[in-house]
């Protein structure tokens, strides 16, 4: 039987060698599925715990003052190590610094076989939103008694231990025997455990799980049966949703901790009204209403009434996930009467099956570490994922090049014949999609299909787009063109690569029309004359930019007209033409290429529908990159935005190329409101100053019917927030940058000795926010953690999940920060706006909109930049209250909010919350009369 010691150490730092001690050990020692033995102690250190340690694991020095040495504790360690796996839950860690002080004190290290219950929890759990232990404690129902102390993280970790392998062990047999030829590529010593169960299967006379089939070596969880019942309409709609909401009916049965919601209720009715009478709709609908229910109540009566399906769009992924996952089975409650809703993405963001069966096929050469692991990880999730969405899987790889191995394009369902082309995650979507009653998607696939006629949705008449205020954003990426330098290089460095299938053609130059030589020299004259292309562009950017964007590159703007402009840095129109010429011969070679595999007849069926996949996927990726290197720099477009942006400290080819319209109203109104009864966007951020005349005129509304709604939040925040401005804080139109940010820290250095809890602090720029966070932290206290967006990682979800682990903490953020964050209760309490979000005027989508209003008489302050920037403040707003019982204060930075006359916009835009100027001193004594 197999023996597992499991291992945690609590320290006072991250390395042994620079002076770092154990301060705790707890051990568990598991044998099969039970737990046999524990132990677990303090260590003496011999050195100090600094306080963030302290205030990490609750551990002080008192504590430990009397705890036996490591040297005392070190043979009874060694006696349970001997024989066992040695497992802990980041064994890079743990091992490395016990090995470190056993070989200090003069003991053996333990040179045994590891198990790493990370690794191990990403390969059998691929859909895990995170593999920390507590979030996979959270996820298993393993209780934890006091996180970061050894002794509990141990036991935790062995219990976790216990449910992976049981699940690993559980696994296809075909399945196992793929893991073992990318198992000597893992951290962990699985082949042992994986060479039993292989052993074990193999004598059973046949597969035992029913939910499997195997396909072409590939184990897929079989598709489940569609449900087939019979619905029918809601009688007397109206009379319907005032059923809803009577004493004991049916939202306070299904809906937990539900209360009386009269801004829900009206939402449902006015958004049902609109649909009935053909009109569009813009609903503001403030925090708390129940705006999801608010609208999905009405698409389904509708729906079930038309026996057509509406469409619900979204701007995220998380509301889609939440809509799916909650609201609907409430929905389905409240209704009585079945209803289908599904969710449909864009192809590529579901797996291609054959494209990942041809690379499993091969994958055995040149493999890293993060593309065997990610092949791994989705052999497993094949066994268990109804829809394939790669959303669902946390893949170790999140490289672009290996992405586009895997995943799906406009030409790889077409392509896939037979088999593969029933079992496709996206024809299975489509399917769904087609028997729906409602369609959860996002904007981007709205758009798509509507403009360019993609077909991925069936017809419909009503759509409602949640977070709608994200539509005119959307639509101008969509109709836009972007390339950049990885862009360009990753089809022709797969193209030319040793292990591509074409090198190994005995008869390649029949098919090729040329020998493999010239075919090689023809990618790398593209590659050469594409990198210095993108160095040209790279050096004009850097040279001449407007200015540094919010994310600190480089950016410059050129109109088609004035492309000439750029030989002041090199040839680079002559050097796009030729790269533009290349490009076509090269696509032209490779279809006949593709064309003419049909006719070889010396090639094995599979290696030729591998290397036809391969082909066809660079194809179309070349295809993409030519498109846009002509509409970006070699035509003209008189309605479109072009630009440049270069990294500021970047490679020497790190530059981005866009062209966008620079308004989308006429596209919205010809292809989306004209062709569809009824389209509604709701958001809790639409109108400015209690109008909705900007948004309007944004999104080519004004010459349709329109109903717009305003529901207010029924929050009280008079009484659960405080909007203030310090009195200290310079005019920034007065000082310069540095001046202002001195006084920016100053002021979170006050709220950080005020433990005041967390603390978001929203920024408008990267380059401000890491230069607010290089200063300080030269003068916060050590037990304040601070986390910096930019600094410690992009990803919202890991820097706020980093963010909530500390009781006393200041996060730094921008763009994502302003909008989506959901932190109720004690996990905020305090917010910090550093200046109004106003759109630099020398972004080259808004100078061109700037520029429209001005020749058609406007006011592009006015007209432009305060209403964007009024929607932005309102969002930032609302990251503070999320709930009724929430409380908290807003501080406003930037004193233009109180000193000018557009600044009332601001405030008045805001629920019902007066704004008040504090000294310093007053300041520090809201904070303590308010939050405690």
């Amino acid at each position: 039987m197999n023996r597992f010691a499991v291992v945690d150490i609590e320290t006072t730092g991250m390395s042994y060698r620079q002076g770092d001690r154990m301060i705790q050990i707890g051990l568990v020692i598991v044998e099969g599925s039970e737990v046999v033995d524990t132990y677990s102690t303090y260590v003496k250190p011999e050195v100090s715990i600094p306080p963030m340690v302290e205030s990490l694991t609750n551990i002080d020095d008192e504590m430990v003052d009397d705890a036996p040495s490591f040297s005392a504790i070190a043979p009874t360690l060694l006696r349970y190590l001997d024989g066992a796996y040695f497992v802990a839950h980041n064994v890079d860690f743990d091992l490395p610094f016990l090995n470190e002080a056993l070989e200090d004190h003069g003991y053996s290290t333990f040179e045994g076989r590891t198990l790493d219950t990370v690794e191990l929890a990403r390969l059998v759990d691929p859909t895990a939103s995170g593999y920390k232990l507590s979030d996979l404690a959270e996820r298993y129902d393993l209780e934890f008694v006091q996180p970061h102390r050894a002794d509990d993280d141990a036991n935790v970790t062995g219990m976790l231990l216990v449910k992976l392998l049981e699940k690993l062990r559980s696994l296809p047999l075909v399945t196992l025997k793929q893991l073992l030829v990318y198992e000597p590529m893992l951290k962990s010593h699985l082949r042992p455990l994986l060479d039993t169960w292989v052993e074990d299967k193999s004598q059973a006379s046949r597969e035992v799980r029913s939910d499997i089939e195997i396909f072409n070596g590939i184990a897929l969880k079989r598709e489940p049966d569609p449900e087939l019942k019979d619905k029918q309409a809601i009688n007397h709609p109206s009379a319907f949703i005032d059923q809803l909401y009577e004493e004991s009916g049916p939202l306070q049965q299904n809906v937990e901790g539900f209360e009386q919601r009269s801004g829900q209720k009206r939402m449902m009715n006015d958004v049902y009204d609109a649909i009935q009478s053909r009109a569009h709709g813009l609903f503001e609908v403030g925090t708390g209403t129940g705006k999801t229910l608010g609208y999905l109540v009405p698409a389904a009566l509708t729906a079930l009434e038309t026996d057509r399906p509406v469409v619900i769009s979204t701007h995220t992924v998380q509301l889609q996930e939440q809509i799916m996952d909650k609201e609907i089975s409430v929905l389905k409650k409240l209704l009585k009467t079945p209803l289908t809703a599904t969710l449909l993405k864009g192809r590529e963001h579901f797996i291609c099956l054959k494209k990942f069966a041809n690379l499993v096929e091969t994958s055995s050469i040149d493999l890293t570490y993060e593309v065997a692991m990610s092949l791994a990880q989705i052999l497993v999730w094949l066994t268990e994922t109804d829809h394939g969405d790669l959303e669902e899987v946390n893949l170790v790889s999140h490289s672009s090049s290996f992405l586009t191995m895997i995943r799906g394009d406009e030409r790889s369902m077409s392509e896939q014949q037979g088999g593969w082309f029933y079992r496709d995650f996206y024809f299975r979507a489509k399917k769904r999609a087609r028997h729906a009653d409602l369609i959860i998607t996002n904007h981007a696939v709205l758009l798509t299909d509507l403009a360019k006629n993609k077909s991925l949705l069936p017809a419909y008449d009503v759509a409602i787009l949640d977070e709608g205020h994200h539509l005119e954003e959307v639509a101008t990426k969509q109709f836009g063109y972007k390339l950049d330098y990885h862009m360009f290089s990753q089809p022709l460095n797969q193209l030319n690569h040793k292990h591509a299938p074409w090198q190994k053609l005995t008869n390649a130059e029949r098919l090729l029309k040329m020998n493999t030589s010239s075919f090689s020299k023809l990618i790398q004259q593209i590659k050469e004359d594409g990198l210095h292309l993108f160095q040209q562009l790279s050096q004009f950017a850097a040279s001449k930019f407007s200015y540094l964007n919010q994310t600190g590159k480089a950016s410059y703007t050129f109109r088609q007209n004035d492309i000439d402009t750029l030989q002041e840095s090199g040839p680079v129109v002559e050097v796009a033409h030729r790269v533009e010429a290349n490009l076509y011969d090269l696509l032209t070679t490779l279809h006949s290429f593709i064309a003419e595999l049909e006719n070889d007849q010396t090639i094995e069926e599979r290696e030729l529908n591998r290397m036809r996949s391969m082909l066809q996927s660079e194809y179309r990726r070349l295809e993409e990159v030519h498109h846009s290197l002509v509409h970006i720099l070699l035509e003209q477009d008189e309605d479109a935005v072009y630009w440049l942006e270069a990294e500021e400290k970047g490679h020497d080819h790190d530059v981005t190329l866009y062209r966008q319209p620079y308004t989308v109203r006429e596209l919205l109104a010809d292809e989306l409101f004209t062709k569809k009864d009824s389209v509604i966007l709701t958001s809790a951020t639409l109108a400015v100053d209690g109008s909705f005349a900007y948004m309007s005129d944004r999104l080519g509304l004004e010459d349709f019917p329109v109903k717009t709604t305003m529901i207010e939040s029924p929050f009280s925040y008079d009484q659960q927030v405080r909007l203030v401005v310090p009195k200290s804080m310079p005019n920034i139109k007065d000082v310069g940058d540095q001046e202002y940010i001195d006084s920016v820290v100053y002021q979170l250095f006050q709220l950080s000795q005020r433990s005041i809890g967390r603390v978001l602090v929203l920024f408008t720029s990267y380059d401000m926010l890491k230069r607010t966070y290089h200063l300080l932290k030269e003068v916060i206290d050590e037990h304040i953690h601070l986390v910096a967006q930019g600094v410690h990682g992009n990803s919202r979800t890991k820097l706020t999940k980093n963010f909530l682990q500390f009781e006393q903490a200041i996060l730094l953020g921008t763009n994502s920060f302003w909008e989506g964050l959901d932190l109720p209760g004690d996990d905020l309490r305090c917010l910090v706006i550093v200046r109004l979000p106003f759109t630099p005027p020398q972004n080259p989508l808004f100078a061109a909109k700037a520029k429209e209003i001005e020749q058609n008489g406007g006011k592009p302050f006015f007209d432009l930049a305060v209403p964007e920037a009024v929607l932005r403040f309102k969002q930032g707003f609302g990251r503070l209250i999320r709930h009724k019982d929430d409380r908290g204060v807003v501080i406003v930075l930037d004193r233009r909010v109180v000193s000018t006359r557009y600044g009332r916009k601001f405030v008045q835009s805001l629920p019902d919350v007066d704004i008040e100027e504090k000294n310093d001193d007053d300041l520090e004594m809201l904070l303590e009369g308010w939050l405690y």
